[in-house]
């Protein structure tokens, strides 16, 4: 049998695993919402987890908090965000346009 100690600790652990979870998404959806660009992707990369990281007028953006991207976002793409708003519009060299949002 598990003793009291044991408990309370594991209670503990998984509180603050629960705590720092939900902070970080919280904070990641603010600074998403805070994000603007409007222009040319020069620069775009992805992390471990497919999320992208694409530099726009010389700015870095980490788009990791949206939907998965699938790749779709290559250099020469035009990309449009508002600051606020949940959307990110995708316009392919092609002329397909997409939309992403979280």
């Amino acid at each position: 049998m598990i003793d009291k100690r044991k408990m309370v600790f594991i209670a503990i652990a998984i509180g603050i695993v629960l705590t720092v979870s939900i902070y970080r998404s919280v904070s990641d959806r603010s600074d998403f919402m805070s994000m603007a660009f409007d222009g040319k992707v020069q620069q775009v990369g992805y992390d471990f987890k497919d999320a992208p990281t694409i530099k726009v007028n010389g700015k870095e953006f980490y788009l990791g908090v949206t939907e998965n991207f699938k790749h779709q976002i290559e250099v020469g793409d035009s990309i449009f965000k508002l600051k606020g708003r949940k959307w990110i519009e995708l316009k392919k060299k092609g002329g397909e346009i997409i939309h992403f949002g979280y």
